[in-house]
């Protein structure tokens, strides 16, 4: 009898595709019971996320009572948004860079936090402004008082004070100004200024030593006015700073700009950089997706990731739709279908992804900044504020709770669950090479991913200790290739089974595999590797 029933089970896999993971069951649902990680990261804006304690304002603690539900979704990393003290809502000038802002805890509850998330295999990325301080800093009332008297070889060195505009800058006098690349109650920190540098070390290796994974860099492009060189030169001792005290320091930089910008900056030693070329409602993933043709997607890949590898072997490209400043990515596609399909082109690539807290709800925002920070609907009886001066139609919003979209077989979230679980299924994913794969239909989206581990343990490597020990893992690894399809058009499409593979994944319960041939629906994706039996 045991052995009819596992005649059975076979059978049935079969005939839904042979999907089956890295170990050769099926590939679960969710990443619940899945021990490896692919780097997926899930940005939080903590006012916003989960409210622990009833005032109506998302907190350290809400994250800690959520962190079931983010280990079942499969992320690696959390990416907080600043949670020091602030007079903004949004905390991005930093009132003191040795606290945690009372209207989200304690110091206490982010040591807690972490242990928490360790437990269940999460790290923690904090957001480090640097570019700037808050004018509220007590560095800059010190320096401001300073430079009024004439003392600019005290706290005000910290800035950067002249008797002339220097590039966007704040007059505080008939002849001194102060240089504020964003508003004037973010003033520009001297990051050449040997003393700023031992704030920030001092910054670091207090976080670092208590547990945080790393950093996300804001506004890094600014460092210097723009001046690359310098940014990089700065990003390079910043890099290098964290690693002496933390060796698997994962860093990654916000550089708003193309590739041709970006793509320098893995030079400084980097794990990341954010893919802006490639987000947002007119990126490269939205424009395939909507248009139908991959075509100029696949041509980008193909050139970037090489130019980066070539910067920095270790490099990740981070890889995301929207983020914190952006219109939300639901927002951006005529259906949910498109959705889906966007979401499987970027949850699959190699990288590292980002996922912005409430896209796997389909949470929409677009216009003024606080309409892309709304609340998370957990359930219906969420009372979460959203930021003051939200303005975003009520009417346009997403309805769906996260219980409801749990609940949902066919709701996105549980698309972004079963994407994730393939990808942390294969963690060899994240390192992966991009390679183009013969293809000449333009509604397929056709590539190789292929593990590359004796270049990523290069002894001249820039990379951290963390993107070292990953590539030994993956010379271990049975597998180490996939060969990942996308049909973008409306017909559904025959495509041959790459020599030797199997189907380990297909996203429409209409795909099937029957003779080699993969019969991919519209709007469909898979997932294939190297057969081991083969």
């Amino acid at each position: 009898m045991k052995k009819l029933a596992g005649v059975l089970f076979a059978l049935s896999l079969a005939l839904a595709g042979c999907q089956l993971g890295a170990s050769g069951g099926a590939v679960p649902p969710d990443s619940a019971e899945i021990s490896t990680r692919s780097g997926v990261t899930y940005e939080i804006y903590v006012a916003s996320f989960h409210d622990s304690d009833g005032d109506q304002v998302g907190d350290l603690n809400g994250i800690k009572e959520k962190l079931p539900y983010l280990q079942k979704l499969g992320v690696e990393y959390l990416w907080l948004m600043p949670i020091h003290p602030s007079h903004s809502y949004h905390k991005y000038d930093v009132d003191d860079y040795m606290k945690i802002d009372p209207v989200y805890g304690t110091m206490d509850d982010f040591r807690a936090l972490i242990r928490a998330a360790k437990a269940k295999g999460i790290k923690i990325i904090m957001d480090m402004v640097i570019n700037h301080s808050s004018s509220n800093h007590l560095w800059f009332k010190k320096a401001l008082a300073e430079a009024k008297n004439g003392k600019l070889d005290g706290y005000a060195s910290y800035y950067n004070f002249e008797e002339k505009p220097i590039r966007k800058s704040t007059k505080i006098g008939s002849n001194l100004y102060y240089e504020s690349a964003f508003t004037e109650n973010m003033p520009d920190l001297n990051l050449d200024n040997p003393k700023v540098r031992e704030e920030l070390t001092k910054i670091a290796k207090f976080y670092l030593n208590m547990g945080v994974a790393g950093f996300r860099l804001d506004a890094a492009l600014h460092y210097f006015g723009t001046n690359n060189q310098a940014n990089i030169e700065f990003l390079k001792w910043y890099t290098q700073m964290c690693r002496s005290i933390k060796p698997d320091a994962y860093l990654v930089a916000e550089v708003w700009a193309g590739k041709s910008t970006v793509a320098p900056y893995y030079a400084s030693g980097l794990d990341s950089l954010f893919n802006f070329d490639l987000s947002d409602g007119g990126g490269e993933i939205v424009k395939a997706v909507n248009k139908g043709d991959a075509t100029n997607l696949v041509k980008y890949l193909s050139q970037y990731e090489p130019e980066i590898r070539k910067l920095n072997p270790q490099a990740l490209d981070a890889i995301y739709l929207s983020n914190h400043d952006q219109g939300r990515s639901a927002g951006f596609f005529p259906n949910l279908e498109k959705n889906k399909l966007a979401e499987a082109i970027y949850l699959w690539l190699p990288g590292r992804p980002y996922i912005y807290y409430g896209e796997e709800v389909g949470l929409k925002g677009s216009g003024r900044d606080e309409n892309k920070r709304t609340f998370m609907p957990w359930d219906k009886s969420t009372k979460v504020k959203n930021p003051e001066n939200t303005d975003y139609d009520p009417k346009k919003q997403v309805t769906t709770t996260v219980a409801q979209a749990q609940a949902d077989k066919d709701s996105l979230y549980n698309y972004i669950s079963q994407l994730v679980a393939v990808r942390n299924e294969f963690p060899f994913l994240q390192y992966a090479d991009f390679k183009t794969w013969k293809n000449d239909n333009p509604a397929v989206m056709a590539y190789r991913a292929v593990a590359d581990p004796k270049a990523q343990l290069s002894t001249d490597s820039t990379g951290s200790a963390d993107s070292q020990k990953t590539a030994a893992d993956n010379l271990n690894a049975k597998t180490s290739e996939a060969v990942i399809f996308h049909n973008l058009g409306k017909e559904p499409q025959e495509i041959s089974l790459p020599k030797g593979h199997r189907l380990v994944k297909a996203m429409n319960k209409d795909d099937t595999v029957k003779d080699g041939k993969l019969h991919l629906e519209p709007l469909s994706s898979a997932f294939t590797v190297p057969d081991a039996d083969k």
